[in-house]
């Protein structure tokens, strides 16, 4: 005779590892004591380690932002559902802030637009200025980008 496991319902008040460290992420991507209390649009764009370290010293290249990231608020079931959705593309996840929204085109980039390799659309460079920083998805580790401007 088999015995079943017993369905163990998820208790979203009872924290297990993954709320510890994304509740700290989240208290470092809203971080009140540091910041404005203005309301704060934030980003995240999941992919690797090496990609992360480049977009920090060099700015987040895009074609178009609103398909590349995806906005947060400081709600930890929204965060985590879109950590979720993109958890394929990396292990590490970057931080974009503004006070303002990031639209597409010529108005935020640093460098001047360049076509793709196939000359189908522009590429944009976000400034790193507005990169928080970034965290690993599985150790929750952060590392703080040190020119962030909150802007």
């Amino acid at each position: 005779m088999k015995h079943i496991k017993l369905f163990e319902y998820f208790d979203p008040l009872k924290k297990n590892d993954i709320h510890n460290y994304y509740y700290g992420i989240l208290d470092f991507i809203y971080d009140t004591d540091n910041q404005p209390t203005k309301r704060l649009n934030t980003y995240l764009h999941t992919t690797d380690k090496e990609t992360c370290d480049k977009i920090i010293k060099e700015g987040f290249e895009f074609y178009e932002f609103c398909k590349t990231t995806d906005e947060i608020s400081n709600n930890f079931d929204i965060f985590a559902y879109k950590l979720g959705l993109r958890k394929n593309y990396g292990e590490y996840t970057i931080i974009i802030q503004s006070l303002k929204p990031i639209v597409d085109g010529e108005k935020v980039t640093i460098k001047k637009p360049i076509y793709n390799e196939e000359n189908e659309y522009f590429i944009y460079t976000l400034s790193p200025k507005h990169i928080k920083g970034y965290f690993n998805n599985v150790t929750g580790e952060i590392t703080e980008n040190p020119n962030f401007v909150l802007s």
